[in-house]
């Protein structure tokens, strides 16, 4: 059983889309040639100068840019306001993006034989992208974020950008951030998970929590799921609780 009472914004519903097809292409696996996900995957080391093969970008045409195209897209400073679902005022959120000499990385996709070959199951969708490791530091007004994180920056078509981090917990965290919707006392496991895109010299994004519990015992034993926004950025409106 999966309970997902997650509201979307419309700044978590462009996020969400945007980190959909990134997700759904990112069939993680550390050797080439595996078929993880139904996805074999090949990771090939760039220089930031180099280009990638032509791909198609996911979205029908076809993309070959540099590490070095994505990092003047996105990287830099951007200034915005966090709107917290428990905050009557947005406070202001900095969020910088730096390379810092970090590797990036080609990961070339393709359907598995023995995906093409299944008459069970929708082919998966096996996209190539592009990661850059960068450094993010988000900063809000309140002092609820004060962080610098080590991040793969995602991108699929050279213009735009990427991250997620997940299993988050406020003892791993600069600032006074805690739990504001899902209490660890109600559930097995609960963690935050921050999630953004860049593009046109602009971001959107949202922090969420996210509880995980088992409920009964045995053949009867049910996963439960839970999701909740609890910050969104731009603040261009108040988030639905």
């Amino acid at each position: 059983m999966t309970r997902n009472p997650r509201i979307l914004t419309p700044a978590s519903a462009i996020l969400f889309c945007a980190l959909a097809m990134v997700s759904l292409a990112a069939c993680d696996s550390p050797e080439p040639d595996s078929n993880e996900g139904g996805c074999t995957e090949t990771i090939t080391v760039l220089a930031l100068d180099e280009l990638t093969p032509e791909f198609e970008d996911g979205l029908g045409g076809m993309v070959s840019f540099t590490a070095a195209d994505v990092l003047a897209s996105v990287a830099g400073s951007y200034s915005e306001r966090l709107a917290w679902i428990d905050w009557g005022e947005a406070p202001s959120l900095i969020i910088e993006i730096q390379h810092l000499g970090g590797e990036a990385r080609y990961h070339d996709l393709s359907i598995a034989p023995s995906s093409e070959e299944s008459i069970d199951r929708a082919a998966p969708i096996c996209d190539d992208r592009v990661e850059i490791d960068v450094q993010v530091s988000m900063t809000t007004g309140d002092g609820r974020l004060a962080e610098a994180f080590d991040v793969a920056l995602v991108s699929t078509d050279g213009v735009g950008g990427t991250f997620s981090l997940g299993e988050l917990q406020p003892a791993d965290l600069a600032g006074s951030y805690d739990f504001i919707a899902l209490s660890p006392m109600d559930y097995d496991h609960v963690s935050t998970r921050i999630e953004a895109i860049f593009r046109d010299g602009q971001t959107w994004g949202t922090v969420t929590e996210r509880a995980t519990s088992t409920i009964g015992d045995g053949l009867d034993a049910e996963d439960s799921i839970t999701n909740e926004d609890v910050g969104s950025w731009p603040a261009d409106g108040p988030i639905d609780g």
